[in-house]
């Protein structure tokens, strides 16, 4: 420091010459500790350039001379940098401005910020969210939207005038929910061009279900989208249209499963699954004997299974009158939960009275029967926080340590999906701490997880250590739950902490929970879970394989793909059959030319299903995982995201039950309500479908399905030497069938992949013109 000071005298003799640069570039270097001390008239006397403002700039600056630092800072183009100065003149800067300064190279410097990514950043970390506001347009705002606190920034989007802008439109709409003004939509639907009207009632009734149902409007067309009623009518007529009987999958499964638990389970299940939602139920019809020989828990599921094909028939009650419980067949319980999956989240009052007869639990009725009513009524009622049937739900619950407590318990959380109804689970928490039964003590943890949906609060986080499996298995679950899709790494570390658990089941639903929390990201997901797929325990690679294959479906991701095919060769029978239902998943709308060993994969399910002698719970698996594959005619996909992209609480709900069927088959038919459509709409002004088109990318016959069926089963087998010919031919039509990536096509209302939605660059399904 001496030895700086003492050369002073001749830095200001340079100064004053022809070579005064070098001087100002030494007091730049040095400007800590020769600030205080230079002649600052000796500056102010020299031309004026970029490198004298700054040099006084920061000179005033250390003198707390605020005022002609910044004048000097404004005269040489200041642009914040990543030091102590740059940050500080910056912040004095800002303050100025918000006090009214409208000096106009401040007032210019300030709209320059928002063309500066630095400078934006700053204004988060340092909390200045009105200037950011003020400074940025609607449009860029929207970009920063997610950097900040969700209240802040909603709030701060509703100042901004309204942009004719789909993305904009829907994100404002997010915020006057969020914030209370849901009496403001209405006046808001009335200000925007018609198209965006309807693209937010549609968004708002897929984002925001329970309350876009209660917003009504002048509008009938508002009303009827709001509701989700045009949603539900043209589906359902879409899929009627599209969704053929193709019963000789039908079969060929029914000839492969032969006589037995496996056929009873798989048939019924394949049946739902390749007509989901087309209300064609004639192969069941036509094979009533088979359909109705199962008993007990068999029959449950067969009869549950059919709320799966007449998804959202408003003739439901006339297709189940001949299977709900009579005083001569009183185990019929399925046939109530149909009733609830079929027109799940509707809170229609005619089925909730109808499905309260059946929950006298002091009765002589088939404990069955209740089961299947406290089922119907869970998912009936998902969402709508109905407290009176959650009141006498919870006296079940509190009352019944068995079978109807654990269905209590599932209801209570799908009726209070993402309420974090505090009084619910402090009920749930205290019987989880005074019960010993495995089942129950699942059950709560699976109606917690659903009522803390997507609330990120990590108070579950100290129940992690606990001695309990039990209270460590509510725990896991309850985190991956409440910060599902939010993709929070201190909670990930957490999750994936407890996958080295002593417990096999607290290590598969940490894998789960996982998955959940990533549910928004497939590139984290499959980094986390990819080392995972090598684990040691079945557990783990039973979980991850499910996970994959699940929150990648239909999206042809081939490394996905390469892992779960290897996990179908496990030596463990459960991450075999865990595998083969992902891989269902994930070949779901594809074909040879988008997955070049889709044949060969198929293939290995079909031997699979074929092979009577092998072991029945791989084969259980292989026979789901064909069945997705062929699901709807190709015409749905299962995904946890609603038809505008947006994660949907009803759907993560819906994950979180049906994967418990490894614990409890009945289970099983959750997966209806994870069904989503893919059919591209065009509609007008009065909601018809019009001969518009829009554009795709590469060659429509890229995404054209391919059609494998089952080998016959055939009892003795002869190796056939193949000709060169023939394996020539082969390769050659492979080739013939590689992807085409140039050209485009155009393609209006009709069937649109999802793996055609993605490469099209499209973000719905739905498009009002």
């Amino acid at each position: 420091m001496e030895q700086s000071l003492s050369i002073l005298p001749n830095i200001e003799t340079i100064l004053m010459g022809d070579e005064y640069e070098h001087g100002l570039e030494w007091i730049l270097n040095n400007v800590d500790i020769a600030g205080a001390h230079i002649n600052v008239e000796t500056l102010e006397a020299l031309p004026k350039s970029d490198t004298v403002y700054k040099c006084l700039s920061q000179i005033y600056f250390q003198r707390k001379i605020y005022q002609k630092s910044i004048e000097n800072a404004l005269n040489c183009n200041f642009r914040m940098e990543d030091d102590f100065y740059s940050k500080s003149i910056h912040f004095h800067m800002i303050e100025r401005y918000l006090n009214g300064d409208d000096n106009p190279k401040l007032v210019d410097y300030v709209e320059k910020l928002s063309k500066d990514i630095f400078s934006v950043g700053f204004l988060i970390d340092s909390g200045q969210f009105d200037l950011l506001q003020q400074t940025l347009g609607p449009m860029e705002f929207l970009g920063v939207l997610e950097y900040l606190d969700k209240k802040k920034g909603y709030e701060l989007l509703l100042k901004y005038d309204i942009v004719m802008d789909k993305k904009f439109v829907r994100t404002y709409g997010d915020a006057l929910i969020f914030s209370g003004q849901i009496d403001k939509i209405e006046h808001l639907l009335n200000e925007l061009e018609l198209n965006l009207a309807y693209d937010l009632c549609f968004y708002l009734s897929e984002t925001h279900g329970s309350i876009a149902k209660g917003i009504f409007t002048k509008n009938e067309n508002f009303n009827k989208i709001l509701t989700g009623t045009f949603k539900s009518e043209i589906l359902l007529k879409k899929l009627i249209e599209n969704t053929t009987g193709d019963y000789v999958y039908l079969q060929q499964f029914a000839k492969a499963g032969g006589k037995g638990t496996l056929s009873n389970l798989c048939l019924p299940l394949a049946n739902t699954i390749m007509h989901i939602g087309s209300t064609n139920d004639t192969f069941m019809r036509t094979n009533v004997e088979f359909f109705t020989q199962n008993r007990g828990w068999l029959k449950f599921i067969s009869h549950a299974l059919i709320g799966g094909i007449h998804y959202s028939n408003e003739k439901i009650m006339d297709v189940l009158e001949n299977f709900f419980p009579t005083e001569k067949d009183s185990s019929n319980g399925g046939a109530l939960f149909a009733l609830g999956l079929a027109k799940a989240s509707t809170d229609t009052k005619e089925f909730i009275s109808f499905l309260y007869n059946y929950l006298d639990v002091e009765s002589d009725v088939d404990p069955e029967v209740t089961y299947g009513a406290i089922l119907g009524l869970g998912s009936l009622l998902m969402e709508s926080n109905n407290k009176k049937v959650v009141k006498d739900l919870l006296e079940i619950l509190e009352t019944n340590d068995g079978l109807l407590g654990e269905g209590a318990a599932l209801a209570i959380g799908q009726i209070q999906l993402g309420s974090h109804d505090h009084d619910t689970l402090e009920s749930f928490h205290n019987i989880l701490l005074n019960t010993e039964k495995e089942r129950l003590a699942r059950s709560i943890a699976i109606g917690n997880a659903l009522i803390s949906l997507q609330k990120e609060d990590a108070s579950a986080v100290v129940l992690l250590p606990d001695s309990s499996e039990n209270v460590r298995y509510y725990g896991i679950l309850s985190l991956g739950a409440s910060f599902a899709g939010t993709g929070n790494t201190e909670i990930l570390s957490d999750l994936l902490k407890a996958i080295d658990d002593s417990n096999n089941e607290i290590k598969r639903i940490a894998v789960i929970a996982v998955g959940l929390v990533c549910a928004n990201d497939q590139d984290m997901l499959l980094d986390l879970l990819e080392p995972l797929s090598l684990s040691y325990s079945p557990f783990v690679k039973s979980a991850v394989a499910l996970v994959l294959g699940f929150f990648f479906c239909a999206t042809g991701n081939k490394k996905v793909i390469n892992i779960v095919e290897v996990l179908m060769h496990d030596e463990h029978f459960l991450v075999q059959q865990s595998a083969y239902i992902g891989m269902g998943f994930l070949l779901m709308q594809m074909n040879s030319k988008l997955i070049p060993n889709y044949k060969r994969i198929v293939d290995e399910i079909n031997n699979k299903v074929v092979h009577k002698h092998g072991e029945t719970c791989s084969r259980l698996g292989a026979f789901i995982g064909r069945s997705l594959i062929e699901s709807a005619n190709g015409n749905v996909i299962f995904s946890t995201k609603n038809m505008c992209g947006k994660l949907d609480k009803n759907r993560l709900g819906a994950f979180i039950l049906f994967s418990h069927y490894w614990y409890w088959y009945p289970l099983l038919p959750y997966i209806i309500l994870l069904c989503k459509p893919t059919f591209l709409m065009l509609l007008d002004k009065n909601l018809e479908e019009i001969k518009d088109s829009v554009i795709f990318p590469g060659a429509e016959n890229n995404y054209e399905l391919t059609k494998i069926g089952l080998p016959e089963i055939k009892k003795k087998r002869k190796y056939v030497k193949r000709l060169k010919t023939e394996i020539e031919n082969e390769k050659e039509k492979i080739c013939e069938e590689s992807f085409q990536s140039e050209g485009e096509y155009a393609k209006n209302n009709g069937l649109m992949k999802e793996k055609e939605r993605i490469d099209g660059g499209y973000d719905s399904y739905f498009y009002f013109l």
